[in-house]
């Protein structure tokens, strides 16, 4: 444990206990039994969300993977798993991306909805969904975030020391569409 009291993420990406608590940040929301409910999670954007994120190192990239259909989730967020908080970025339906900070425990069982009836428990049953390492950004980890921005509500631009992640919002796709290349600074080199 680091002198502060703050673990870094540099083991299973499971664990998030050492990630902060993000009890003053509202974010995921959980059933009765603890299973995070993905239609009523990461639907605010605090004005702070991206503050102090720059310098923390990236630890992980997942999103939700379907496991009976073997394919990414439709309409998944997406969580950049930093050394001291994750930040996750998810598609409204009129195309804004949605941002939240806070810590997301990766291991608990995920709804797509609440289960408060029958028929939902029923369309929970059917899916099987699971966070999962997008491994298309697996040259990203260990690097430090140098800037991260949101432009228009609809792209988020986080540069790292080599590598450069655009997500942009997209409804419907599967996952947040993602794309890397060299940072401007580091092309330069």
């Amino acid at each position: 444990m680091a002198e502060n009291g703050m673990h870094s993420l540099y083991g299973s990406t499971n664990d998030s206990s050492s990630v902060p608590d993000a009890s003053s940040h509202p974010g995921p929301a959980f059933d009765a039994k603890g299973c995070l409910v993905l239609a009523d999670s990461f639907k605010v954007s605090p004005a702070d969300v991206l503050a102090n994120i720059e310098t923390l190192h990236l630890a992980d990239v997942l999103a939700l993977w379907e496991c009976h259909e073997g394919n990414w989730a439709r309409d998944s967020p997406l969580l950049l798993r930093f050394e001291e908080c994750d930040l996750a970025a998810s598609t409204e339906p009129d195309g804004r991306l949605i941002l939240w900070k806070g810590a997301v425990d990766t291991s608990l069982k995920v709804n797509a909805v609440a289960s408060s009836s029958p028929e939902a428990e029923e369309q929970n049953d059917r899916l099987c969904l699971a966070w999962m390492t997008v491994s298309t950004l697996s040259e990203a980890i260990g690097q430090e975030a140098s800037s991260i921005r949101l432009e228009r509500n609809a792209r988020l631009i986080v540069d790292l020391e080599e590598t450069r992640i655009l997500i942009e919002a997209r409804w419907g796709s599967a996952p947040l569409s993602l794309e890397s290349q060299p940072t401007p600074s580091s092309s330069k080199r």
